[in-house]
């Protein structure tokens, strides 16, 4: 008879727990206000370095990129650095000349990572420019004519931050650098 009573007992304790779980698993929860919000163009900035000022035409040109939400309360956001969402434009005057972005400059399996930016969290990176003009298909052409180039960050085609700038001097006789200095 205590035997029955103890496995009666632990069946309806069983039984409410499985309730109370379903009762559980059926309530909706309500998004909480510290949600993390998609990283825009109008939300984010970014500053460019580059390791030169000055190159000669058809060297190679690294920069360094940093990433960081802008604003007084600087609330979190998110983004992917897939390379068709967020990559560098360099440009002379109107003219586009490189645009890592465009179809043909990246690997099209390339994912990127998942970004998290907010108060003290940034993000940087690299980005390198050969000093050649590209075409639309990103093949590139000749070097780069002399004459100064801004160098963007772009997220979603839409400028990011100031733009750094860059001189090209000479003819583009001489050997292109193939590291950085």
């Amino acid at each position: 008879m205590v035997v029955a009573l103890i496995i009666h007992t632990i069946g309806g304790l069983m039984s409410a727990a499985r309730d109370a779980s379903k009762q559980a698993a059926a309530q909706t929860t309500t998004p909480t206000t510290d949600a993390v919000s998609p990283c825009t163009s109008a939300n984010v900035t970014a500053y460019v370095t580059p390791d030169a000022a000055t190159i000669k035409p058809g060297w190679k040109l690294t920069n360094a990129v940093k990433l960081e939400i802008k604003g007084a309360g600087k609330g979190a956001c998110s983004l992917s650095s897939a390379p068709k969402r967020l990559g560098l434009r360099v440009s002379h005057g109107s003219d586009v000349v490189y645009d890592s972005t465009r179809s043909g400059c990246y690997d099209k399996e390339a994912t990127g990572k998942k970004l998290l930016l907010g108060r003290d969290i940034d993000w940087e990176t690299q980005f390198v420019w050969d000093a050649h003009v590209h075409d639309d298909s990103c093949s590139p052409s000749e070097p780069a004519e002399p004459g100064v180039y801004a160098l963007t960050v772009v997220l979603d085609g839409k400028p990011i931050g100031q733009p750094a700038q860059v001189t090209i001097e000479g003819e583009g006789n001489e050997k292109p650098r193939d590291k950085t200095h």
